[in-house]
């Protein structure tokens, strides 16, 4: 259905934004207030630099996501901005299930998966493992 680019933020309480403001509004207890920059800003530099490092694509293909996580409300959040998304984590596979057509055929994934290939790093996660103490050690 396109190439969707998923910008998730970790926060709590309730949220007041628009997609066209520099910052967003975290009102949490007490009406204690943490600003922080509107993530569809932010997300939208994302889409912007994979258009970059990928074959010429319709803009209409490229789709925004900012996923919230399921501790917030939405207060006022305005988003007026074609091919953008903000939504709980709850709501993600609600919306997946409704994305409909093909944007993108095989040679078309298969072309923007050969073009980022190089630009891909994947991190092995390292687990630390807990020392055990023997019999020795403790006596």
């Amino acid at each position: 259905s396109g190439v969707h680019v998923i910008t998730d933020v970790d926060a709590k309480g309730w949220i007041v934004g628009s997609d066209r403001s520099i910052e967003w509004v975290n009102i949490l207890y007490k009406n204690k207030k943490e600003m922080f920059n509107n993530p569809v800003l932010i997300n939208r530099r994302y889409v912007y630099a994979l258009r970059d490092n990928v074959v010429e694509l319709p803009d209409n293909v490229f789709h925004s996501v900012v996923l919230f996580g399921n501790d917030c409300s939405f207060q006022k959040v305005e988003v007026s901005t074609d091919n953008v998304e903000v939504l709980k984590q709850k709501e993600l596979k609600l919306w997946s299930a409704a994305l409909a057509g093909d944007a993108l055929n095989a040679d078309d994934i298969n072309t923007i998966y050969e073009s980022l290939k190089d630009k891909m790093e994947f991190k092995k996660k390292l687990v630390a493992k807990k020392k055990v103490k023997t019999k020795k050690q403790i006596a």
